[in-house]
């Protein structure tokens, strides 16, 4: 019986003795942190959106600089008449086409489609008489977030000679470049390393064809020049990619 008794004493001692362990524990155990409220998420600033200066005035040509065969200063939506959208190289499968518009004072190009979706493909909108021959193009460009802007010249169909000037940001070896553009396939006249264009400015692009002679200027700067007799005559064209954030103004065709 003694034995028995010792043993129910060791195991009471022992439940007894956990039991103050347990309780030891608890109390030195830290209370838990009340819920934090959430932190509030401090977004950079967005840098606003430049103010569009006004366009360089529309130039005034003498009658000793030559005929006036064409100009538009896009001052109403009666302008779109005068141009048509193309998508140079055609559409593939399942593209939209290209839109141009006037809007807010500029004629612009509105990406693609009815949803306004942008393609990194070029476009251009045309105008004027198939049969001109001799003559010089002037137009104020701004470009807002675009790749390239330009000017065409003697447009028939897929061919045409064009002046494009490449987006500063870009890694394009010549960002000023005169060429001839064959079936939609370009060959380079001549060329310029630069420097491209940068956002949210005013440029004045000039293109003169005259017989086989073609020169090529952004504002006052270096003229681009070369000669080429492949195409005679042709149209006018303001040249873009389909991606938005383009607009031009007073346009003027003079015959020389």
């Amino acid at each position: 019986m003694s034995r028995q008794r010792n043993v129910i004493i060791s195991v009471v001692f022992l439940l007894v003795l956990l039991g103050a362990l347990a309780l030891f524990r608890s109390g030195t155990q830290a209370a838990p942190e009340p819920p934090r409220e959430p932190g509030v998420i401090q977004r950079p600033a967005l840098e606003p959106t430049p103010v569009r200066p006004t366009a360089p005035a529309q130039p005034q040509v003498s009658g000793a600089e030559g005929k006036v065969l064409f100009k538009d200063s896009f001052e109403g939506a009666a302008s779109d008449k005068n141009w048509t959208a193309v998508d140079i190289g055609g559409l593939a499968p399942g593209d939209e086409p290209a839109h141009w518009g006037t809007m807010d004072g500029m004629f612009r190009q509105l990406w693609t489609g009815q949803h306004f979706e942008a393609r990194p493909s070029p476009t251009m909108a045309v105008a004027g008489s198939a049969d001109w021959a001799d003559y010089t193009l002037k137009a104020s460009v701004y470009p807002e977030a675009n790749i390239a802007i330009g000017l065409v010249v003697r447009r028939q169909g897929d061919s045409f000679y064009r002046f494009r000037v490449v987006n500063q940001n870009y890694n394009d070896e010549n960002k000023i470049v005169l060429e001839k553009v064959t079936n939609g396939k370009a060959t380079v006249l001549a060329s310029q390393p630069g420097p491209g264009y940068t956002d949210h400015q005013w440029y004045t692009l000039t293109v003169v064809a005259r017989g086989s002679h073609l020169e090529a200027r952004v504002n006052n700067g270096p003229v681009l020049s070369a000669e080429d007799a492949s195409l005679s005559h042709g149209q006018i064209g303001l040249y873009g990619l389909a991606i938005g954030d383009l607009g031009f103004d007073n346009v003027i065709v003079v015959a020389s």
